[in-house]
């Protein structure tokens, strides 16, 4: 008897509670994305106007080599690094490389969740570009895939650069792709999911595959 009293009573409870806590959810929910903005602020190289980063970083490296435009967004679970140094093993004497990389992201763009943009030498991502989840931008890769380094295990491989990856305005980039190194898209190009981007995209084209290949080209 108690018992069918006393839950109504807590379900009107919590009821009103939640209304007056809604502002509040409200508030929470638009401002976390400004508020880790603000944390990363004045890391970065250079940060326009509107900067929203939905959750913290997964990992974030060199923000001091990384400029964004304005009105930035990133994803949760987005991974963005500038690596500056990587050690590897030869010989079993550690080798330390240093780069000098560069990440560009202009305006308007939107990076997914879970994107990760790795660089040792130069990434472009041009104004108005949209990238799905799980999107990899990578300028770099263990190894030159030569004959000499073939039998020698990844991690004791240096890390070397076929060339940057610099992506034109307004391309949309569908979930799962993967951009490699040395590779330029041109403007208003969409890349198909799960695609592997590994040479040059003309722009106004439709391409997809592994490795992805023109399907459509518009005028």
């Amino acid at each position: 008897m108690i018992k069918n009293l006393v839950t109504p009573l807590f379900q009107v409870l919590g009821f009103i509670m939640g209304l007056l806590a809604r502002p509040f959810t409200k508030a929470l929910k638009y401002g976390k994305p400004y508020y880790y903005a603000y944390i990363y602020f004045f890391r970065f190289k250079r940060v326009g106007k509107n900067l929203r980063i939905d959750n913290p970083f997964y990992a974030l490296s060199s923000p001091e080599c990384i400029e964004l435009g304005d009105n930035v967004t990133f994803a949760g679970g987005s991974i963005l690094t500038a690596i500056t140094e990587y050690n590897y093993v030869e010989d079993n004497n550690t080798i330390r490389q240093k780069f000098k990389p560069t990440i560009i992201i202009g305006n308007n763009v939107q990076i997914g969740e879970f994107n990760h943009i790795t660089s040792i030498n130069k990434i472009v991502i041009g104004n108005g570009t949209l990238t799905g989840p799980f999107v990899l931008i990578t300028d770099n890769s263990h190894g030159r895939l030569s004959q000499e380094e073939f039998y020698i295990p990844p991690y004791k491989r240096p890390v070397s650069s076929k060339g940057p990856v610099l992506i034109g305005e307004n391309v949309w980039i569908g979930e799962g792709v993967k951009i490699l190194g040395n590779v330029s898209i041109g403007n208003n190009a969409i890349i198909g999911a799960n695609s592997v981007v590994t040479k040059d995209v003309p722009p106004n084209t439709i391409v997809g595959g592994s490795p992805a290949r023109i399907i459509k080209r518009f005028k």
